[in-house]
């Protein structure tokens, strides 16, 4: 099957809080027994150096063995780039990623942009489907989840495969959808 049809997961891991939940939504947007590919990615900028790539390889191990524990096969990728941003985007050119999943937390953001400068840069970037994920609460513990959706959405492009993704997550979490 094409890739482009089945779809392929980036992860974007910065921290560890965030390893298990960010995987984890990666997995439950999967349709189940298809075959899509699921990425995690630890960019390392100029600033972190070494100590950002070793710190790095151990969130990514985490993250295989999330995925592992749910019969599902991660890559894990480590990227060094002038900062996080550019390391995503070319990242996601060079897998031929479709979705992109990023956690962001309240110490992250960044309160003179809506999500946090990089969150901002990378939707600037790139016209694939990101999803933002602050995870207050485990996963599977969702009961409703409470989509915003602009008028004429699902004339964008995109529209069906985010909003199967959406389907998936709810299908499998039990969590009823709301528009």
């Amino acid at each position: 099957p094409d890739d482009e049809a089945t779809g392929r997961i980036l992860v974007s891991i910065a921290g560890v809080r965030t390893v298990e939940p960010l995987v984890e939504l990666a997995v439950l947007m999967k349709q189940p027994k298809a075959r899509e590919r699921l990425y995690a990615l630890h960019v390392v900028d100029e600033e972190n150096g070494d100590a950002g790539h070793s710190a790095g390889r151990k969130m990514l191990e985490q993250a295989v063995k999330t995925a592992a524990a749910t019969d599902n096969a991660l890559e894990a990728l480590v990227r060094h780039d002038l900062n996080v941003a550019s390391g995503l985007t070319f990242a996601m050119k060079e897998y031929r990623i479709t979705d992109v999943v990023l956690g962001i937390t309240r110490e992250e953001t960044d309160t003179s942009t809506q999500f946090g400068s990089l969150t901002d840069t990378l939707l600037q970037r790139t016209n694939k489907a990101v999803f933002i994920y602050g995870p207050l609460q485990p996963i599977g513990t969702i009961k409703r989840i409470v989509v915003a959706v602009p008028p004429k959405a699902e004339f964008e492009l995109g529209f069906v495969r985010w909003f199967d993704r959406l389907k998936a997550i709810a299908k499998q979490t039990g969590a009823a959808i709301s528009f």
